[in-house]
């Protein structure tokens, strides 16, 4: 198993913020798999629950248009933003605080790699590769239904502390387990046996 690479350098570490809104973000396509809808509905918990945040989801797809129509019957719109497509990875992820991947499947993840290496924490599904990545409670959280997702983004919104602690723990695994020097030299192994 060879695993994508990041080239660490490529992803500088996300600057701390103190400010009273925390910022969700997602990257992905707009589709079934990536999951996004479940989002709509745990940021109306959280919001419900007095937390001061605000979700940005970043991609273009078929789902477009049922995301805006959720997000206005909810009444999220102040709080939950489609921006289309991200030219910058980077740019996006210095506007958040936690990312929050709540895809159905994947296979090695490239925008779970980019986060770690940024030094962000993350919240994800204990399905498919994402545990081959993502640590519980060592380089970001795991949830085994959507409840315990909602949880881990409100344990995560609550402190700053968890968010420092698990996204400092991400960029150094991403570090040593990503790191697109290492990866090519696994490759080259591969290819010259």
């Amino acid at each position: 198993m060879i695993y994508n690479s990041v080239n660490i350098e490529h992803f500088p570490e996300k600057i701390k913020h103190t400010r009273e809104q925390i910022t969700l973000g997602c990257a992905g396509r707009l589709v079934t798999q990536k999951n996004q809808i479940v989002l709509i509905e745990m940021v109306k918990q959280l919001v419900a629950a007095g937390l001061n945040i605000k979700l940005l989801i970043a991609g273009k797809g078929e789902l477009e248009e049922k995301l805006k129509q959720l997000i206005l019957a909810s009444g999220m719109q102040e709080h939950i933003h489609l921006l289309g497509f991200s030219q910058d990875i980077n740019e996006f992820l210095e506007q958040i605080d936690i990312f929050a991947f709540p895809s159905l499947y994947e296979g090695s993840a490239n925008i779970l790699v980019e986060v770690m290496a940024k030094g962000l924490p993350c919240v994800t599904y204990n399905r498919s590769s994402m545990p081959e990545m993502i640590i519980h409670n060592e380089t970001g959280l795991l949830a085994n239904n959507d409840q315990e997702f909602c949880d881990a983004l409100k344990a995560l919104i609550s402190s700053a502390d968890l968010r420092d602690k698990l996204g400092s723990q991400a960029r150094q695994f991403a570090r040593k387990n990503f790191n697109s020097d290492d990866i090519y030299k696994q490759i080259e192994n591969v290819i010259g046996q």
